[in-house]
């Protein structure tokens, strides 16, 4: 066995056990985080564009509302397709964490496990739920 051939069947080995499937589990829930909060900072800064102090300040200070101290050069469709397709991408980044955390819990516990209907479940009441619990 050469040396390419030996290092490729320790890598795959390592991987295979139960710490490297732990270990790319958590990488991958890693990079679907990364990319929600890209999404969740593009559709922040595009709502700011129109939304943030400044731009209320210039409203407010304008003698006759002008449409085009909102949109800038922009149509109103173009910004709306926009922030519906930044909306819709935040969505789905959330709905794919949430996929991959409870894949992940599964693969790690098993489906159904007493910490699948506990301390996870209770995780997901307590982040995911919009109404806050009352004490």
């Amino acid at each position: 066995m050469s040396l390419i051939d030996e290092i490729q069947q320790r890598e795959y080995e390592l991987w295979s056990s139960a710490g490297g499937r732990v270990a790319f589990g958590i990488d991958a829930l890693s990079a679907t985080h990364r990319l929600l909060q890209r999404n969740a900072a593009e559709l922040s800064d595009e709502l700011a564009s129109i939304t943030g102090p400044r731009k209320m300040e210039e409203w407010q200070s304008a003698r006759k509302f002008d449409i085009k101290q909102v949109w800038g050069d922009r149509e109103p469709e173009e910004f709306h397709e926009e922030v519906v397709r930044l909306i819709h991408n935040f969505l789905a980044s959330v709905k794919t964490l949430v996929d991959h955390t409870r894949n992940l819990v599964r693969d790690l516990w098993g489906k159904d496990s007493d910490f699948e209907r506990g301390a996870y479940a209770e995780a997901v009441k307590r982040y995911l739920t919009l109404i806050p619990p009352t004490s």
